[in-house]
């Protein structure tokens, strides 16, 4: 079960199904920004001999995904359009703290939950869409996305300050492999600008944030 304290609003996927043009270029953006993100992760702590072999792998599968996603999207006569930002993963990062120790485990933690709330409405799409090919592919992503999530848990957990964990630290050494993909996808309607998981996209009530997720 994944740590979410709250739902997606059931309008979301009414509106992700219809707009599904929308949403599946803007998860071949998040595929490929979940791929630098590990990437930024591995260059900002380059001395972390774990988090460094855990999060190359990873951004290697974010960009393999990256491809199968637009794949699809060629497929269907679309182009990859301009990368308007992602609104609600940076309202998550601006809750980091500034201390080095805190800042990395809030790095890993901010992570953790995009992936979380990526694999909420990648399983959503998964169950709604028609195509039978789309809605396996999305299952699949879907649980890749809850196995990222427990690495970037694991991640935190295994280099968190340990004054303030109080405990030592413990392996990361689940969720980190499988073929599993990153979603956040956002249209330009209010409701829909909101992460389909990560990576998982705007500020809106049905997107549960610091103290929602």
């Amino acid at each position: 079960m994944l740590p979410l304290r709250s739902k997606t609003d059931p309008r979301w996927i009414e509106l992700a199904t219809s707009r599904f043009d929308e949403v599946i270029v803007d998860h071949a953006h998040c595929e490929k920004k979940a791929a630098a993100s590990a990437m930024a992760l591995v260059t900002a702590y380059p001395d972390h001999d774990l988090l460094v072999k855990r999060l190359a792998r990873l951004a290697h599968e974010e960009l393999r995904h990256f491809r199968q996603v637009y794949d699809r999207i060629s497929a269907r006569g679309l182009k990859l359009s301009k990368d308007e930002g992602d609104p609600y993963v940076q309202s998550l990062i601006r809750l980091v703290r500034t201390t080095p120790a805190e800042r990395r485990m809030d790095r890993l933690l901010v992570s953790a939950l995009v992936e979380a709330r990526s694999c909420e409405r990648l399983e959503l799409l998964s169950e709604a869409l028609e195509d039978p090919e789309l809605r396996s592919f999305y299952a699949t992503l879907a649980r890749a996305e809850a196995g990222h999530h427990t690495l970037f848990v694991d991640l935190a957990a295994t280099y968190a300050p340990q004054e303030r964990s109080g405990a030592p630290p413990r392996s990361a050494g689940r969720g980190g492999g499988g073929d599993r993909g990153r979603a956040t996808a956002r249209a330009a309607d209010p409701l829909t600008s909101t992460p389909i998981g990560t990576h998982r996209a705007a500020a809106h009530p049905v997107v549960a944030r610091s103290r929602g997720d």
